[in-house]
């Protein structure tokens, strides 16, 4: 098996706890102006867009399902173009829960728009599950529509699979939801705070986790160079799609007469030591 349970139920432990500090212990505070309306929704917006969601996402599950070998044949590597050959390796497990870690941490880096108004948390919590929602039923489209085997099986040793899990390697899962929170908090920051000082550290930082997930991903040996790429072509469209449908066009001067908005970060350090510790 890829992993065991007790490997599952760490890092559901890890997950649970790293967004609990993102949302609870780490606390944005902002001046207290009035922001201007730079996104909304809609009912009719937001069920055409979930119903399109849907669509993309049911309809891998309608098509017939192909008779796949219940264990995962050892490959021919000659047999791959040069562009991928380089980046085929073998199974890797502790570069596969790394790469765990960085997808989920890309996830929940888009918390950091609590900084924005309290009335604004509804809109960007609506547009982030709606990308949420398309990054995920495009890359089950895309590895429904393209199986391919993933690179550990072009060596010895992969890793047991009872769900054909071996020939969803395009495109890369990890990769498309990792680029989707970078790209989403990507857009809407700097839509809400064109001037601010931590744009820039924030859209690198967060290209630089998605960046991080492809390339683990690669060096576990589950992704091909070809799978990381799409996957994050896929993740940074839904990413920026999403609220790109929502923008409102406005005039407001948002310098506030030349001065930025101050994003002040709060952190418990001790609480998070003492959790680390419990953690491992």
């Amino acid at each position: 098996m890829k992993c065991t349970c007790k490997s599952l139920r760490q890092r559901g432990l890890f997950l649970f706890i790293l967004g609990f500090y993102f949302i609870a212990i780490i606390q944005p505070v902002l001046a207290k102006e009035e922001e201007s309306l730079l996104f909304d929704i809609s009912l009719k917006k937001e069920s055409l867009i979930i119903a399109s969601s849907l669509a993309i996402t049911v309809f891998p599950l309608l098509m017939p399902k192909a008779s796949y070998e219940k264990e995962a044949p050892l490959q021919d590597i000659s047999r791959l173009p040069f562009f991928d050959a380089w980046s085929a390796n073998p199974y890797s497990k502790n570069f596969d829960l790394a790469g765990d870690f960085f997808q989920y941490t890309s996830l929940l880096l888009p918390a950091v728009l609590l900084c924005t108004e309290k009335t604004n948390w509804l809109t960007i919590g609506v547009m982030y599950a709606e990308s949420i929602f398309l990054s995920y039923g495009l890359k089950n489209l895309g590895k429904t529509l393209f199986p391919r085997y993933r690179p550990y099986t072009y060596f010895e040793g992969a890793p047991f699979s009872d769900d054909t899990d071996f020939k969803k390697s395009f495109p890369s899962g990890h990769t498309t939801m990792a680029f989707t929170g970078a790209s989403f908090l990507s857009s809407v920051f700097a839509r809400y705070y064109p001037e601010s000082q931590w744009k820039w550290p924030l859209i690198l930082g967060s290209f630089s986790f998605a960046t991080t997930t492809a390339a683990l991903r690669i060096a576990s040996g589950n992704h091909f160079f070809t799978d990381v790429l799409s996957g994050a072509i896929l993740g940074s469209f839904s990413g920026f799609i999403i609220p790109y449908l929502h923008r409102i066009e406005t005039n407001i001067n948002r310098k506030n007469n030349g001065a930025e908005k101050p994003v002040l970060i709060q952190l418990n350090l001790s609480s998070f030591s003492s959790s680390i510790r419990f953690l491992f």
